[in-house]
Order: structure tokens, then C-alpha cells, then sequence
């Protein structure tokens, strides 16, 4: 937590007077492999890497309050989102549908959140203002709205400006949750946008040039991976479309959600991976009737510092134009995402993305520092699914999301 600096104490004299209340004890254990006096150095190298941050700041941390709308993780894969919000000093309320794990009061989880809202429907026509008449009529103040569901960012934007709340313009979420649209701002000449299976032909028809396989098939506005597939021919494009629209309708049902839009994207798969400013996440795309999932993440990137820098500045100048004021990811972060740059950078996107829904500019910057003497380690997980019954969905690692459960090996 940040800690609050008096206006009238100095900076370095309130840290001595915070320093004066502090008492810490570090013990090198006899089994170190190196010499005791040795030993003790690299752990003030580490104190002095974590600590060496702006984490003195000129404003007080009040208590604030944000809204969930729709929480669509499981127990074990939001506890450490809820676990960070009250780190930061912020209580959580989730608005979600009757029945939502999260209204149990016998859950065992369900002290992480301060109250739970029943919402019954995230029919996206006007989600912004159900969510606007539900937040009015608390008995109690909301300091911003946040969601982990994609299809429903712009609408959680727009309620937010329409109660005078922290948000980017939900128009820069609109277009960021469009795939056509964000591709549309980098170079690219092989790409379609179709709307039913009977306007692919007259598309592919009507090119000067064939597009090249392989290509990826995907929806333009989905949640994740949901409908992402990968063909290697014609016949299979066909197939591709199909489920693109199939996984659409499903995640709907799914999450409670309706929309009339059900255009797909597809766009020639320059290389399967994704690129992220900390690093590289390998990808496997499965066949056009099965779950893309990834076969793992790596932090740091292996690429040259240099073209490390070009990907970083092309992807910053990307987020200006689509209309974003932060560098923050506009999707709710993910847990392996967040875990690996924490961990790895030591920021925090979970707190990051609580900073933002609060407004606070400040911790915001200052939390966004990584580590001065650059990255602590290396580390990598692969996702391995299992089945109810304990046993791999398939003696491949990188086989088909079936699994319940998401297991990840973390290497250090």
C-alpha cells in the first residue's frame, strides 16, 4: 500500500519518521550455497530492486468502492484480483446474475467482495443504462465500474461517463473490442470481413489475388479465444466461419448476454504468436471445431532490445489512436498474464487496472514502475488441461481446451 506523505513533512522526513516504526529481521539460512557475507549482499540487491520505487506519494489513500459487472471467474481465478483490491484499499461490489456464486453467503470465497447485486440480464443494447439505474440506487457511493467480460466493455464505459466516473471513452472500447476495426490500424491487405457463410464465396470471388493460406478465422467481437481457429484450406474456411459464429451464440448463452452482431473476421496468420510489451506468449491454434489455447507464455522476450522497442512503440501509438489514455490492457487482465509481469517486472496489472477504474493517476504511475534493476528472473508456464477424472485431455500438452481445471508450471 502507499503510504500517504503530510504537507508538511519533507518527503525524506516523513520517511525517517516511518523508518523510526519499522522493525524487519532477515535470517540467511545456514544451507545457503554461497558465503554468509556473500549471501547477505545479494539479499540487500533484492531489498534495494522491490524497494526502490516512487512508493511515497502527496494524497491520502481514502477507502474507495467499484462495481464488477459480471464476474465470470471461477473462486480460484479471482481471488488474487480481490486479494490485490483490498491491498489497495478498495472493497469490491459484484453485480451479477441470481444464482452467481458470488450471492452465496455461505461461500467461502464470498467475504472478498463487500455486497452482491443481482443483474439479471447483459443484453448489450441497454446494458449502460440498467447498469446506471442499478448503481443509482445504492444506499452507498461507487468510485468506478470494471468488467471481466469483454462483449460488455464498451457498455461498462459508457455507464461510467453517464455517472461521472473515471473511464477511457467507451467509443475507444468500442473500437478496441473490435477485431476488424484494430487490424484496420496496421498494415494489411489480406483480410475479410463477412457476415454469413453465403457472403464468404462472393468475397473470396470478387479478390484480385487469392488470399494466402494459413489462415485465422476468428469473430469480429468475442470473448478470449472463443470461435479462433486456424485453416490450412478453402474447404476449411467454410467450417471455420461456421463455428465462429456457433462459439458467438454460445458464449452469449453462456455469460447471459444477447447482441445482433455476428460478423467475422479473418485475417492471414502472419505468425502464431502474440506480442505483449513484457514479453511472448507461444499460441496453438487448434483445428476450426476446437478451442484455441494457448501451449504457453515465456517472460521476457528473447527478441533484440531494439526490435523490443519497435513492437513496444508501434503498440503505444496503436492505443493513441484507438482513443486510450493509459498503456493499461482495455480487456480485464489475465491471470497469467498478471502473475507472470508481477512476478517477473513487478507490475501488478490487476492493481494497475483498479488504479484506473478509481481514477488515481498517481498510485496509477507509480505502480506502473518495474523493477529498477530490470527483471528478477525468467519464468514460463504451460497450461495443462485435466480432466474430471485427473487424467490429460491427450498425451499432448498443447491439446484442446477440455479441461475443467487449468493447471500452470511455473520455471524460474
Amino acid at each position: 500500500m502507499l503510504r500517504h506523505v503530510p504537507d508538511t513533512d519533507t518527503p525524506g522526513d516523513a520517511l525517517l519518521k516511518f523508518l523510526d516504526t519499522c522493525v524487519s529481521v532477515a535470517v540467511v539460512s545456514d544451507q545457503t550455497l554461497v558465503p554468509r557475507c556473500i549471501a547477505t549482499e545479494l539479499l540487500e540487491d533484492q531489498f534495494l530492486n522491490r524497494l526502490d520505487w516512487p512508493w511515497l506519494v502527496p494524497t491520502p489513500l481514502n477507502d474507495k468502492r467499484i462495481v464488477v459487472v459480471g464476474e465470470k471467474r471461477d473462486p480460484a481465478g479471482c481471488e488474487r484480483f480481490y486479494k490485490t483490491a483490498k491491498e489497495c484499499g478498495v472493497s469490491v461490489v459484484v453485480m451479477d446474475h441470481p444464482g452467481h456464486w458470488m450471492e452465496d453467503s455461505a461461500e467461502p470465497r464470498q467475504n472478498c467482495r463487500e455486497h452482491f447485486i443481482p443483474f439479471p440480464s447483459f443484453a448489450f443494447d441497454d446494458v449502460a443504462e440498467r447498469i446506471v439505474t442499478a448503481i443509482r440506487y445504492l444506499p452507498y457511493t461507487i468510485n468506478g465500474i470494471v468488467t471481466t467480460m469483454d462483449p460488455l466493455l464498451q457498455g461498462v464505459a459508457k455507464a461510467a461517463e453517464m455517472l461521472s466516473l473515471p473511464t477511457c471513452p467507451s467509443e475507444a472500447y468500442r473500437r478496441a473490442t473490435n477485431k476488424y476495426e484494430t487490424r484496420l490500424m496496421q498494415t494489411s491487405d489480406t483480410m475479410l470481413l463477412v457476415s454469413s457463410t453465403e457472403d464468404l464465396r462472393p468475397q473470396l470471388d470478387s479478390r484480385q489475388s487469392p488470399l494466402s493460406l494459413p489462415l485465422i478465422v476468428k469473430p469480429t467481437r468475442n470473448h478470449g479465444s472463443y470461435g479462433v481457429s486456424k485453416v490450412q484450406n478453402e474447404t476449411d474456411l467454410y467450417a471455420a466461419e461456421q463455428h465462429a459464429i456457433t462459439s458467438v451464440e454460445a458464449q452469449h448463452t453462456i455469460f447471459g448476454a444477447q447482441t445482433t452482431e455476428t460478423n467475422k473476421r479473418i485475417a492471414k496468420a502472419q505468425r502464431s504468436t502474440t506480442i505483449s510489451p513484457f514479453g511472448i506468449a507461444s499460441c496453438s491454434f487448434q483445428s476450426k471445431t476446437e478451442q484455441f489455447v494457448e501451449m504457453g507464455s515465456a517472460w521476457l522476450s528473447t527478441l533484440p532490445h531494439i526490435e523490443i522497442e519497435l513492437l513496444r512503440s508501434e503498440m503505444l501509438d496503436i492505443v493513441k489512436r484507438v482513443g486510450f489514455e493509459t498503456e493499461i490492457n482495455p480487456g480485464p487482465p489475465g491471470q497469467s498474464g498478471s502473475i507472470g509481469s508481477a512476478f517477473v517486472n513487478g507490475v501488478d496489472y490487476y492493481a494497475l487496472y483498479i488504479m484506473q477504474a478509481i481514477g488515481d493517476g498517481t498510485r496509477f504511475r507509480s505502480l506502473a514502475c518495474p523493477f529498477p534493476n530490470g527483471l528478477q528472473c525468467h519464468l514460463a508456464t504451460s497450461p495443462i488441461p485435466i480432466r474430471l477424472s485427473g487424467g490429460l485431455a491427450s498425451d499432448s500438452i498443447s491439446s484442446p481446451y477440455l479441461a475443467i481445471t487449468l493447471k500452470y508450471l511455473a520455471i524460474c
